[in-house]
C-alpha cells in the first residue's frame, strides 16, 4: 500500500465532493458519538473543505489503511487539528487550512504536535 498516493487520493474525493456521506456520517458518529446528529455537521463541511474536515478525513484515512492507524487530536501551529499516525509517520490532508501543505506525508515535526 502506497500511503502516500492514499492520501492524495482521499485528498481528491474530499475536494471533489464524492466521499459516501453513508460511510463518513457512520464513521464520524462512532468517532464522536456526542455530536448526534452528524448530518448538518457533514452538509457544512462538505462545502467548507478544508476547513471543518480534519478529522473527518483523518477518520475517513484510518478506515481505509488498517486498524494500526491512530487519528490524532493535536495541533498545527497553534491551532487545534486532528491528522492520521501510523507507525513514524503522520497523514495530513488538510493542514493548508492553517498555511500548511495541502497534503503532507511524513515525520511529526512543528508544526505539528501531538496534545
Amino acid at each position: 500500500m502506497n500511503i502516500e498516493r492514499l492520501a492524495q487520493e482521499t485528498r481528491a474525493l474530499f475536494e471533489n465532493r464524492i466521499v459516501s456521506r453513508e460511510i463518513i456520517g457512520k464513521l464520524y458518529e462512532e468517532y464522536n458519538p456526542n455530536l448526534g446528529d452528524a448530518r448538518k455537521f457533514l452538509e457544512a463541511a462538505e462545502h467548507l473543505f478544508p476547513q471543518l474536515n480534519c478529522g473527518l478525513a483523518s477518520i475517513y484515512l484510518a478506515h481505509q489503511i488498517s486498524s494500526e492507524a491512530k487519528v490524532v487530536r493535536g495541533t498545527f501551529s497553534q491551532e487545534r487539528h486532528t491528522f492520521l499516525k501510523i507507525g513514524g509517520l503522520i497523514l495530513d490532508v488538510t493542514a493548508d487550512q492553517y498555511r500548511g501543505p495541502s497534503v503532507y506525508t511524513g515525520p511529526i515535526r512543528p508544526p505539528w504536535r501531538e496534545s
